[in-house]
């Protein structure tokens, strides 16, 4: 599977998430390994550079404990919408 899918599938999963107890780690674990395939990238590859910071971020969204599913969702889907862009613009230029 290309980088580009892989990016979408956990696009479209975290989108369509119920967002119980667990559904944050299930998530978080799918992006590490995204970020795991997207690195090492090339010094010039500003999206890809760009993807992976978005990516980390996510992860540490991912992490931070907050008083409701909901709220992390929102916080989530802001990061993702972000990701959705970048990964459009990735996904032209190495196509």
């Amino acid at each position: 599977m290309n980088k580009c899918q892989s990016i979408f599938n956990i696009v479209d999963k975290i989108k369509k998430s119920h967002w119980k107890n667990d559904t944050s780690n299930a998530i978080a674990n799918d992006v590490e390994k995204l970020i795991i395939d997207l690195e090492p990238y090339k010094d010039e590859d500003k999206t890809i550079s760009h993807l992976s910071f978005l990516l980390k971020d996510l992860l540490e969204v991912l992490s931070i404990d907050y008083i409701s599913a909901e709220d992390q969702r929102s916080a989530s889907i802001l990061l993702i919408d972000e990701i959705t862009a970048a990964s459009n613009c990735c996904c032209v230029e190495h196509a």
